[in-house]
């Protein structure tokens, strides 16, 4: 039936992902990379993108909303460069240092990070003929900055260590760029999740930033910043928020309140709300941020484009997917316009819009986009770079989407093969990808290795994060999935109250909404009366959180009344299922569109509640339309199809058209018997609906022989 249904219950809970801040979000099937995969993607592309994004990354990558007007942490207007007038010696050669340093910079600006490493060795080389220290160690700086732009973070620490060592020795002259030093460490570890190492740095140079400058001053809030992005990677995003409160505060006394330098605090802020959930405040603080921008940038400039792709995630997460595609465009074709169509932002944000085209269903609109993001950043970072591996993983979940389970599951293990050569084995993007290679069996309903996917995820995560990282619940959360759907409930209830007090602990409202719905639906899974008697007020709290939150018409909300009406239908009250299953549909249609895989999902919820009124006419109907769509959106031999079948096959027995009733199912068979085990639960019972359908039929030799083969497989179990 539909309850037990793994490849309708997949399509069901998948709504529960459609936010970052939701219990399977963050590492979900849409999610298709960590958090840290996507700080790399948005740390590596440009000094304009800013630095990387937060611990609650929702599916789109999450671009950090640094302007370049205020100094920068990873990549300044000059990065490492800070010569003094009579400082270099040489005069043609200092001026050919000069030169060099001066393309480098512009090679750098570009996303160039090739041309600008040469052309800062180069310079590098006539410093060291030269004995210049400060010169050589402002190149190693600016040589680490450009590794770190290529995620070779261990070549980049390499020569930033270089750097330091050489402006210690310096003494007092160079204490101000042994800060910016310590801040390029500090941004490389961050994005190696050695965020502790990375903090560590980060006060450090805060602390000879304060002496030197005083506490007030703008350079120390671009370290303030770098540690508030540090607390949010670790999942402290309250700590986050109150640093970025300081930048703000340095910033509007420095700038005045109308600064871009403004503008891009309130990004960072907005992100933080959004990491919480508080998408209505994020989208507020986003609107700020671009006010001032416009009033004070040209505007097709790369900074009105970070807020643009910002507001669009916020609208992607609320469930606004068209208008949410349209700030997409907008910040593509700024993006397109200034930094040319092969510049790695244009990959980001392709990368956006094929995660809005992939979520609502549209996989092979997302695909191409996806392709034409990997294109650039293979062309500009080479074929292993972390990037590429971002985009590996988007491409392997629209695979997933589509029913192309093996070739998804090797877009994944390149990925796990790039990000372990550059991260390590116990890298939490490595644990991201696990957990989308877990999914991916247990849509097929490989539960047992699944779960084993995700036990290596859940170490790496404790290892790497803390075991009260949110992206920790997000494993919990699927943990207990495959543990629902091996109807082991209890074990799975205690990982969901896991991910419950964890979401919890960091105030995520929205977080503890999924988690209830889905301790919720455990219990309607249970079957008991007791057990759906459990499972209506764990629903209704998870209403009363997400309802006010995200509004009467968010597929989240529509997703939990679903559950509800479940359970009307489990006690028998089938007159107070349906007007909720009515006003999901609706939901659906008008959110996600008419061919959406929900809409069919929901259809078919419809019919099996007409169906248990007895109105078999009526539940054949909807199973057929729910039939259309699902051929549509995926295909004639996909599992979903599988599955459609076999509740037509239903509602004909029912009905008493025996013929059509085998027809279906042995279609059914086909399909389900190419997708899943033998053995699994649902094969199971779709052969026993195939056997009363022949003993009815008078079919008794075909009867006996498929009873023979299920207590076969039974005994196998």
């Amino acid at each position: 039936g539909w309850a037990s249904s793994p490849v309708k219950l997949f399509w069901t809970s998948r709504v529960r992902r459609m936010s970052a801040s939701l219990v399977s979000t963050a590492l979900s099937l849409r999610a298709r990379i960590s958090l840290l995969g996507q700080r790399q993607l948005s740390a590596l592309s440009i000094a304009t993108r800013g630095t990387p994004s937060s611990a609650s990354s929702i599916a789109l990558p999450r671009v950090r909303g640094v302007s370049g007007f205020a100094p920068q942490p990873l990549a300044p207007t000059r990065p490492g460069l800070r010569f003094k007038s009579g400082q270099v010696g040489g005069g043609h050669d200092q001026h050919e240092a000069g030169k060099l340093a001066a393309a480098a910079q512009a090679s750098f600006a570009s996303g160039d990070y090739n041309s600008a490493l040469g052309q800062y060795e180069q310079a590098l080389a006539i410093f060291k003929t030269l004995g210049n220290e400060s010169g050589i160690a402002s190149m190693l700086t600016a040589i680490g900055q450009s590794h770190s732009r290529k995620g070779n973070f261990d070549m980049a620490l390499q020569q930033l260590e270089q750097a330091l060592v050489i402006q210690k020795s310096i003494g007092e002259p160079a204490r101000q760029d042994m800060a910016l030093t310590l801040n390029s460490m500090g941004q490389a570890l961050d994005c190696k999740g050695e965020y502790d190492k990375a903090i560590a740095l980060f006060e450090q140079a805060l602390e000879i930033n304060k002496v030197a400058l005083g506490p007030s001053n703008p350079a120390v809030a671009v370290t303030l910043n770098s540690l508030g992005q540090a607390y949010d990677s670790k999942g402290d995003v309250a700590k986050a928020l109150e640093l970025y409160e300081q930048v703000l505060a340095i910033n509007k006394a420095a700038f005045g309140d109308k600064h871009p330098a403004v503008a891009a605090t309130l990004n960072c802020i907005g992100q933080a709300m959004h990491s919480k959930g508080e998408y209505v405040k994020s989208l507020h603080l986003y609107d700020q941020a671009l006010e001032i921008q416009k009033a004070a940038l040209p505007a097709q400039h790369p900074s009105i484009a970070v807020t643009l792709n910002n507001m669009g995630q916020a609208l992607f997460a609320s469930g606004e997917y068209e208008r949410a595609l349209a700030l997409f465009e907008q910040d593509l074709a700024i993006s397109k316009s200034v930094l040319g169509d092969s510049h790695p932002s244009v990959a980001t944000t392709l990368n956006c819009m094929g995660q809005v085209y992939d979520s609502n269903g549209e996989h092979d609109k997302a695909l191409p986009l996806f392709e034409q993001a990997l294109a650039i950043k293979k062309s500009v970072f080479g074929e292993s770079h972390l990037s590429v591996a971002t985009t590996l993983n988007c491409i392997g979940q629209a695979l997933v989407n589509k029913g192309n389970y093996d070739e998804a599951l090797e877009k994944y293990e390149k990925a796990v093969a790039i990000n372990k050569s550059h991260l390590g084995e116990r890298h939490p993007s490595i644990a991201a990808t696990l957990t989308a290679m877990g999914q991916t069996f247990a849509i097929v309903g490989d539960y047992d290795q699944a779960l084993t996917l995700y036990q290596r995820a859940l170490g790496i995560q404790k290892e790497s994060l803390g075991a009260e990282h949110p992206a920790l619940a997000s494993t919990h959360s699927l943990i207990a999935q495959s543990l629902d759907r091996k109807e082991e409930y209890d074990s799975a209830l205690q990982s969901y109250e896991h991910a419950l007090a964890i979401h919890r602990s960091h105030g995520n409202v929205l977080a503890e909404a999924a988690a209830l719905d889905a301790m919720g639906q455990v219990h309607l899974h249970k079957g008991s009366k007791a057990a759906t008697d459990l499972a209506l007020p764990l629903l209704e709290q998870s209403l009363a959180l997400s309802q006010p939150r995200l509004g009467d018409s968010h597929p989240v909300v529509a997703d939990t009344l679903n559950a509800m009406a479940k359970v009307h239908q489990r006690r028998g009250d089938h007159d107070k299922a349906l007007p909720l299953l009515e006003q999901v549909l609706g939901v659906f249609t008008v959110v996600l569109g008419e061919g959406h895989p929900l809409v069919a999902a929901t259809l078919n919820s419809l019919g099996k509640a007409h169906q248990h009124k007895g109105d078999h006419a009526r539940a054949l109907s909807l199973f057929e339309k729910d039939l259309a769509l699902t051929k549509a959106a995926f295909g004639a031999q996909h599992l979903s199809v599988g599955v459609t079948l076999s509740c037509i096959g239903q509602a004909h027995a029912a009905l008493q058209h025996l013929p059509e009733a085998i027809a279906a199912y042995d279609e059914a068979l086909a399909i389900l018997g190419e997708g899943l085990s033998e053995r699994h639960p649902f094969v199971i019972r779709l052969l026993e609906n195939m056997r009363q359908a022949h003993l009815q039929a008078g079919n008794k030799d075909r009867a006996t022989e498929i009873a023979t083969k299920l207590l076969t497989l039974i005994s196998r179990q």
